[in-house]
């Protein structure tokens, strides 16, 4: 495999054609991930006319080389009449001149843009920045020592969770209940506000692009400082007639009481989409009075 002719990726192939250079997934290895379609002239620059796309020597690598026409790079002569369009498609395989060719397995990075043509410039000019840094390196993975290991990389799903969990939770709605008037009477309903949203959506950047969350949640409610809670309620509350979160103390006294607010949700990153594990947000009222009716003789 001539090394310094092409950069080896996995999990999909470029495709020329109409002028755009499009990059198609491999649905056994990224499903769903999307495609880049750019202007060839603007990523492989004028000596740059096609792309070829080959087997690599080792397992689990695919070899791109992007030649210039007739012109000379280092190693040898590329003609366009031996370019040959590649799209790694479904998990069948890849279609390579009307023959399959088998997705190699653990694909993986091998080379980048370190490399110079004879006119001193990157080899792989911005299509390996493109490439290489974008899907190749942050999805595919860096091979080690040259064999077709994968690195070790974070996937949509494991990326989405620690974004979700780590930083979009800071982003998260959290609970400002009130129970109006400002105090309640023994005997008597009283309805609880949760002063918050039960929906919203979420954005963050990634290595992997960026992850869009759309959330929901549900609450529940301690009305006696964390002992027991009712719900789930998918309502925020709202006073008296409709309320829809409502408690009657029995004791009168000063109590505190607790809403816990329930998110899950799905993410949307790369193409790829999932479901989201449970995060919790509080909110609290300490010291609520609750005061108690006394029976007045007036004769």
């Amino acid at each position: 495999m001539k090394r310094h002719r092409g950069a080896v990726i996995g999990g999909f192939g470029p495709v020329v054609t109409r002028g755009l250079l499009v990059f198609c997934t491999s649905f056994a290895l990224l499903a769903g991930i999307g495609s880049t379609s750019l202007p060839s002239g603007q990523l492989l620059g004028s000596r740059t006319s096609y792309v070829k796309v080959t087997r690599g020597s080792e397992p689990g690598q695919i070899v791109v080389n992007m030649g210039g026409g007739g012109e000379t790079v280092k190693g040898g002569k590329s003609n366009s009449s031996s370019s040959r369009s590649v799209s790694l498609g479904s998990p069948g395989g890849a279609w390579t001149g009307g023959a399959v060719q088998s997705t190699p397995v653990n694909p993986c990075v091998l080379d980048t843009a370190a490399q110079k043509d004879p006119f001193g410039s990157d080899l792989l000019g911005l299509a390996a920045a493109e490439v290489v840094s974008r899907y190749l390196s942050n999805v595919v993975g860096i091979c080690k020592s040259g064999r077709g290991r994968k690195a070790n990389l974070p996937t949509p799903s494991e990326v989405a969770d620690s974004e979700w969990s780590t930083q979009l939770i800071k982003q998260l709605p959290i609970p400002l209940p009130t129970i109006p008037p400002g105090y309640g009477v023994v005997g008597i309903t009283s309805y609880l506000l949760t002063g918050d949203v039960t929906h919203c959506s979420l954005s963050s950047s990634t290595p992997l692009g960026e992850l869009t969350i759309s959330a929901k949640s549900s609450f529940e409610v301690s009305f006696d400082g964390g002992d027991q809670y009712s719900g789930p309620f998918e309502t925020s509350g709202a006073p008296w007639p409709i309320g829809g979160i409502d408690h009657m103390w029995l004791n009168p006294g000063t109590h505190s009481v607790v809403v816990l607010q329930n998110w899950t949700g799905n993410w949307f990153l790369d193409g790829q989409s999932g479901e989201l594990p449970t995060l919790q947000t509080r909110g609290d009222i300490a010291n609520y009075l609750v005061l108690g009716l006394v029976a007045l003789r007036t004769s």
